[in-house]
């Protein structure tokens, strides 16, 4: 008797946009690169995922990793540094993108200290920095704000 609405729905959606409907259950996740072209890890809170950023032991997430934005020393963690997420002077700061839709990745702003650049996610008051905008890290309601605020290994089902 299951196997009738099944049919259906293939006769009227067409076979791939079931195979789709079917696989539901497809990851989103945040992921950070440098303005040099270095992955710098996945944005989101869990601190078991290896490509973390939260994860203090993995490549991304560690205080002593060259490609970690939490290396105080670093090239992409220091105060200093125009490559460096935490420079709240640079406009080089890491760029996010969020994957998962397909294949073209969703441009999410720069994970910058920077409050005035309008793509960083420090500025309330920008695209990327708004809790209101669906491009936004800091939008709770948002599939990317959810994502990057995710314990899950993957990011949001």
């Amino acid at each position: 008797m299951k196997t009738v609405p099944l049919i259906v729905a293939a006769a009227v959606l067409g076979f791939g946009s079931l195979a789709y409907a079917l696989d539901a259950k497809q990851y989103l996740d945040v992921r950070l690169y440098a303005e040099d072209g270095t992955y710098l890890g996945k944005v989101n809170n869990n601190p078991n995922d290896p490509e973390s950023i939260a994860n203090p032991l993995g490549k991304y997430g560690s205080k002593h990793s060259p490609t970690s934005i939490n290396n105080e020393s670093g090239a992409y963690g220091s105060k200093v540094s125009l490559l460096s997420a935490n420079n709240p002077n640079t406009a080089h700061a890491p760029n996010m993108y969020g994957t998962g839709y397909g294949n073209n990745p969703t441009y999410l702003g720069k994970k910058s200290a920077n409050p005035y650049d309008s793509r960083s996610v420090s500025n309330p008051y920008g695209e990327y920095g708004s809790q209101y905008s669906p491009t936004s890290i800091n939008n709770p309601y948002s599939v990317w704000g959810r994502s990057a605020n995710s314990q899950e290994r993957g990011g949001v089902k």
